[in-house]
């Protein structure tokens, strides 16, 4: 896999790969609890279980962004660089 950020740039030209997320979980943190504590899902940089859930504003809408807290780590480290 190459940088997170090249996965984030796969995702923003091709949203389907990601599962749709509700309007609401843009703005209620009850959603993305749910979805992190209790719901299994992997984390789409690593393969590893996700801990985090992330929502990602696409062209189609809000997507759901499934990462584990490495993954989560080093999204913020590439942002954080650029």
């Amino acid at each position: 896999m190459g940088t997170l950020t090249d996965l984030l740039t796969l995702v923003a030209t091709e949203p389907t790969l990601l599962p749709p997320a509700p309007l609401a979980a843009v703005t209620d943190s009850t959603h993305l609890d749910h979805r992190r504590l209790d719901e299994v899902h992997t984390c789409l940089g690593c393969g590893q279980r996700a801990h985090s859930a992330l929502v990602a504003e696409t062209k189609i809408g809000p997507r759901w962004l499934d990462l584990c807290d490495e993954c989560t780590y080093r999204l913020h480290q590439e942002d954080d660089a650029q």
